[in-house]
């Protein structure tokens, strides 16, 4: 039957496929370019649908046409899945919509005229949406379900402050239901927040408010308020970190993230209270440092040896094994901690004993991090705790001295209470000229007119170190050194004799009783009555104790005489707690270091400083670090971070850190990815530790940097043409602060004598001054002068923005100059 006149012409030219079979066999009399392209560009016309498409077969399509036809009603499908291609080809489907529809001649089927179009690109999409709102979903649940289970208190407020959402965490910790938190502001009176000291903390530096106002995430603050249901004070360690930005860079939500340290303030409280009587003891005599597997000891520093009786040739021989290091009975101890080191990486510090080659037990106080989980090694951190135990058993037995002292007659008694402050005092951790100006000043003027404090040089000389006289002026000559065997007033450094020499004011006493130099001594200081005491522990003897008074009052009596020996013996522990506490220093000092890259790379058309000072005072390992990475002859990363915290664990994590970092820069990912990764490392193998962290990497040939902070102080670019300033955007939550954090990365063209400044905390923070001082004095210091090299500019950082020579934090500072 001939084909009705369908207009092929016209259907030619449109963009979807259009196709006419004729008769009940279904033969394509025509088909258009976009028919032709849908079904592979194949030769169909004059072939049966069967012949022309095999590959239909069984999809159902066949025997649609078949009821088409014979029923001549239309059909058709949207978006109906089919499978084109040769059988011995792969095929792949497409989707599309699809109508056929009965063509009529004289009332009778004489075929069908079929309309597709390819919709395959649209359903892909419309499934990748749905994957994508699935996973959306998926990820708002875990965001919600952390949210609500996480331990830290974590209030969300809006752009004025108001709370908008507070987790099951904030309202216990808080003690109100979170309906009533809804809309409270941190100047809300009901808040009524004090500071550490008890001073009021106002609204505007709540974290939140400065969060808000900064768009930095702010560093822990320490606020009291009363708690909701009990009404006592609960003392919060808050964080401010601001959450949400609008077109214009301005922070629009903000959130609290705050623990409760209460009982933890109260326990340090209940601490100081306990130690109050003779001061704090510190807890660490010798610092040894070991090495260890499943197998043994790898390696141990001389401290540690020295700690045990052993040297190096015990160690090379294989003869130490931490297992048979310590007595029998705490090997389950032992083996705990190493389930510790296994779960979490570290294990928390304690107390035990060990083995000295002579038998004799040693107590120590030992903490240990992992440095490699395949095979497992760790490094153990060891504090002789022997000084510590004698310092016990010594204040035991003054206490009992106290207690027979508190009967005798009231100079007595006052000497007595002289002696307890003094105590105190020399066990106190400090430096040993410190100490004895300060021991000098107490005898004076409550015990004796003056006193002099002479020690050993080590020449068999004394040599006078500290002085007092309730009449400054007499102080003013200057005191040669002495032998002990030249002068009566210090032989008591070899006999180990206190001496008591009273009527001093009578010339004939004088000469029958003293040298020359003891005599002019005397005379000098207008003294009747001297007592000189060795300043002697059981192991080693310090110097002489002089104190003496003049005729204006009662001469020293023999139990003011046993109050100096007494005094004598705590200056000595006092000496020997201070030398322990220099020597602890130069060793955590030499841990910090060797965590630390020794050398920086050497890079063409780059210039690099950096100078690393630690704290001037304790003993622990801090967390601050630094590293330069070569990632090719004209790219470069650097890292400048912080731990949380002062102690092993921080020296630990803050060394794993840096190989985690290392390790990713080499991958050459960009530095807001190498955070992420980094950060996610963390919540694996770091549970619990937070750091702050500025990553960047930089190309000579192209002269970009490219940058994201984690939580760290804003990096200075000096040097430019327009004026030195922060890279304070992008910046990013602490590393460690939520497990699925995003960094993203900022950009900067550098030009040719551009220096980027980064450090850490220490060189901007300090007691007595605030962050936004520090940067202000950072800005100011850091002139175009100062960015003639690397070196300049740090050395210009350190010398103008560093306040003092006594720091209670490391300080970091790293230098990137473009240009050589």
């Amino acid at each position: 039957m001939p084909a009705p006149e369908l207009g092929f012409d016209l259907l030619a030219s449109l963009p979807a496929g259009v196709a006419y079979l004729a008769g009940a066999s279904h033969v394509f009399r025509f088909a258009n370019d976009a028919y032709r392209l849908l079904v592979g560009g194949r030769e169909i016309l004059g072939k049966t649908v069967r012949e022309a498409l095999p590959e239909l077969e069984g999809q159902g399509y066949f025997e649609l046409l078949d009821d088409v036809f014979a029923r001549g009603e239309a059909a058709g499908g949207r978006a109906a899945e089919v499978l084109l291609g040769a059988p011995d080809e792969e095929r792949t489907p497409i989707f599309v919509d699809f109508c056929y529809q009965p063509v009529r001649q004289r009332g009778a089927v004489v075929g069908i005229l079929v309309h597709a179009a390819d919709v395959t690109a649209h359903v892909r999409d419309q499934r990748r949406l749905e994957q994508v709102s699935s996973e959306l979903s998926a990820s708002e649940e875990r965001h919600r379900v952390l949210f609500a289970t996480i331990p830290y208190g974590v209030v969300h407020h809006d752009a004025q402050g108001g709370i908008v959402a507070a987790n099951p965490a904030a309202t216990e910790i808080l003690g109100v239901a979170e309906g009533d938190l809804l809309g409270l502001r941190p100047d809300d009176r009901r808040w009524q927040a004090v500071r550490e000291d008890g001073a009021s903390l106002s609204g505007r530096q709540h974290p939140a408010m400065v969060a808000l106002a900064t768009g930095r995430v702010t560093a822990p603050t320490i606020m009291g308020i009363a708690h909701g249901q009990t009404a006592q004070r609960r003392w919060l360690s808050v964080i401010g970190v601001p959450l949400e930005r609008d077109g214009a860079g301005r922070v629009r939500r903000a959130y609290s993230v705050f623990s409760d340290v209460t009982e933890q303030r109260r326990a340090d409280a209940a601490l100081r209270e306990r130690d109050s009587f003779l001061g704090r003891l510190r807890d660490a005599n010798v610092l040894g440092v070991v090495i260890s597997d499943e197998i043994g000891v790898r390696d141990a520093n001389d401290a540690f040896l020295a700690m045990l009786g052993r040297d190096r040739a015990d160690l090379a021989a294989g003869h130490l094994d931490w297992r048979s290091l310590s007595p029998p009975e705490w090997s389950v101890r032992d083996r705990q901690a190493l389930e510790e080191l296994r779960a979490s990486g570290a294990c928390q510090p304690f107390e035990k004993d060990y083995l000295h080659a002579s038998g004799a037990r040693i107590p120590v106080l030992v903490g240990a991090a992992v440095i490699d989980r395949d095979p497992l090694s760790w490094v153990t951190f060891v504090a002789d705790l022997s000084a510590r135990q004698r310092a016990e058993d010594e204040r035991a037995r003054l206490l009992a001295s106290a207690q027979s002292a508190r009967a005798e007659a009231t100079r007595a008694e006052e000497g007595l209470q002289l002696l307890l402050r003094a105590g105190a005092l020399a066990t106190a951790p400090r430096d040993a000229t410190q100490l004895l100006e300060h021991a000098t000043q107490l005898l004076v003027p409550s015990l004796a007119d003056f006193a002099l404090v002479l020690l050993d040089a080590g020449d068999e000389r004394l040599i006078p170190i500290a002085a007092a006289h309730r009449d400054a002026g007499r102080l003013t000559t200057e005191r040669p050194a002495l032998s002990p065997t030249s002068s009566a007033l210090v032989a008591p450094f070899l006999t180990q004799r206190s001496e008591l020499v009273v009527g001093l004011r009578d010339p004939a006493v004088r000469q029958s009783v003293l040298d020359p130099w003891s005599e002019r001594l005397v005379e000098e200081l207008a003294a009747d009555s001297v007592a000189s005491i060795p300043v002697r522990s059981a192991e080693h003897g310090w110097g002489v104790l002089i104190i003496g008074r003049g005729q204006e009052r009662p001469p020293l009596s023999a139990s003011e005489l046993a109050v100096g020996e007494e005094l004598g013996r705590r200056l000595a522990d006092g000496l020997a707690n201070a030398e322990a506490v220099a020597r602890e220093h130069r060793v955590a000092e030499t841990l910090q270091r060797a965590l630390l890259p020794q050398h920086l790379p050497s890079i063409d058309g780059v210039d690099l400083a950096v100078e690393y000072l630690p704290a001037t005072a304790g003993v622990e390992v801090g967390g601050d670090w630094f590293d330069v990475v070569a990632l090719s002859e004209d790219a470069l990363a650097v890292v400048v971070g912080d731990v949380m915290g002062h102690s092993i664990a921080a020296g630990a994590i803050m060394g794993q850190l840096r190989t985690i970092l290392r390790t990713y820069a080499i991958d050459r990912v960009p530095p807001g990815a190498l955070l992420e990764r980094t950060n996610a490392a963390m919540a694996q193998m770091l549970s619990g530790a937070l750091a702050s962290a500025f990553c960047a990497t930089f190309n000579t040939t192209t002269m970009e940097l490219v940058y994201a902070n984690a939580g760290h102080p804003p990096p200075l670019l000096a040097g430019a043409a327009e004026g030195s300033r922060f890279l304070a955007e992008p910046a990013g939550l602490m590393l460690g602060a939520l497990p699925d954090s995003g960094y993203l990365d900022g950009r900067v063209q550098l030009r040719e004598g551009a220096v980027l400044l980064a450090y850490t905390d220490g060189l901007v923070e300090a007691r007595g001054r605030g962050l936004d001082t520090g940067l202000a004095e950072l800005v100011a210091a850091i002139g175009p002068e100062s960015c003639s090299s690397a070196a300049r500019a740090c050395a210009t950082a350190l010398e103008r923005v560093l306040r003092s020579q006594h720091r209670g934090d490391d300080v970091c500072v790293l230098a990137l100059r473009a240009g050589a």
